[in-house]
Formats: C-alpha cells, sequence, structure tokens
C-alpha cells in the first residue's frame, strides 16, 4: 500500500499547475482516494489477524487443516465448474482469503496509476486522451 500511496501523491502533486489547484487540494484528493481502501484493508487484517497469529500449538494445527481443505474443496469446485455459485458462497465465508476471488482482486488487482490519472484529470491537472 505504501508504493500505491507514492504513485498517487506523486502524480496528483507532481502534476500540479497554477489552474490545477492547490497543494492541498492535491492532499485532500489524495485522502479522499485512500481513505476506502484502507479502511476496508485494515477491517480485513484485524479478520485476518485473529484467524491466523495461534502460537504453535493445537489451534494453530486445527487453523493449518482447516485452511488446506478449504483449498482442496475449492480447488475441487473450480475444477469441476458444477457449482459456481457454491464456490463463490463458500469462497466468501472462509478465512481463507486466498478462496476468495474478489477479495484476491481488491489486493492484487488494484491500479493506483490509472486511479492517479483519473483524479489528476478530474482535478485538470493533466487533459483527459
Amino acid at each position: 500500500m505504501a508504493i500505491e500511496d507514492a504513485v498517487i501523491l506523486s502524480a496528483l502533486v507532481g502534476n500540479l499547475t497554477d489552474h490545477s489547484g492547490t497543494l492541498q487540494a492535491a492532499i485532500n484528493e489524495f485522502y479522499t482516494l485512500r481513505r476506502g481502501r484502507i479502511d476496508f484493508l485494515q477491517e480485513k487484517a484485524v479478520i485476518l489477524y485473529q484467524d491466523y497469529a495461534y502460537p504453535k500449538g493445537p489451534e494453530q494445527e486445527a487453523r493449518d487443516r482447516r485452511l488446506k481443505d478449504e483449498m482442496l474443496m475449492l480447488e475441487a469446485f473450480e475444477a469441476a465448474a458444477t457449482n459456481k455459485k457454491l464456490s463463490d458462497t463458500f469462497a466468501k465465508n472462509s478465512t481463507n482469503f486466498l478462496a476468495d476471488v474478489e477479495f484476491r482482486n481488491i489486493i492484487f488487482g488494484y491500479d493506483a496509476e490509472k486511479i492517479s490519472k483519473e483524479a489528476c484529470i478530474r482535478m485538470n491537472q493533466i487533459e483527459r486522451k
């Protein structure tokens, strides 16, 4: 997320011109763009921490078996492609974030360059092409 922040902030501040607004406007836009993603991922991190941060022992071993079984079950659903709805429901109810395609896309599919370019266009920092 720090790299995402750097990309967006550098675009917003780097494209400031006399007619595009102030540094404060760029910073405000940055916070507007980032706040929702930051809040969402912090909430997910707390949930994941509660499930992933067991000390070595029986709870951790049980969790590891459950996660392994969940991934095997999900792979079977996806391989059979017989019940996409069941697969999606299973993934959404799992604490195994890798099972949830939508969540993986949120984490790994975020395009900071595209978002910063759109913000610069909105702020009249660059022209739409």
